[in-house]
């Protein structure tokens, strides 16, 4: 594991649970279309709370249909 890496794990250590999941999920989302469709995608769980989390800081907007 490199230096930045530790940091970054130890950082996001000191977060709450539903932030450390979050950002868990991105960084697993981002493995995965690097490693391409091969690879199990990420868990409906997983893109749950990611979507949950964006919600709630504000980075989603309604769908008007």
């Amino acid at each position: 594991m490199t230096e930045l890496l530790r940091k970054a794990v130890a950082t996001l250590s000191e977060l709450p649970p539903e932030k450390q999941d979050a950002l868990a999920a991105m960084v697993l989302e981002e493995i995965a279309c690097e490693q391409g469709p091969s690879h199990p995608l990420l868990s409906i769980e997983a893109l749950e709370e990611e979507a949950r989390l964006e919600y709630l800081a504000g980075k989603t907007e309604p769908m008007r249909f």
